[in-house]
């Protein structure tokens, strides 16, 4: 299938979506470790779990 057709799908745009729903906490999580300030462990074991839960 041709590139064009499969971008124009109505399914290929809900699973792009269903996959940034997926990814944008764990992005948010890597971010927050990858800091300038480095955030204390039980802030960010608190951020893991709720990327967990937004995940699930």
């Amino acid at each position: 299938m041709k590139p064009k057709k499969i971008v124009l799908r109505n399914f290929f745009w809900k699973k792009a979506n269903d996959l940034i729903k997926d990814y944008e906490p764990l992005v948010k999580v890597l971010r927050l470790v990858d800091a300038d300030e480095k955030p204390t462990m039980n802030f960010i074991y608190e951020v893991v779990n709720r990327a967990k839960r937004a995940i699930q």
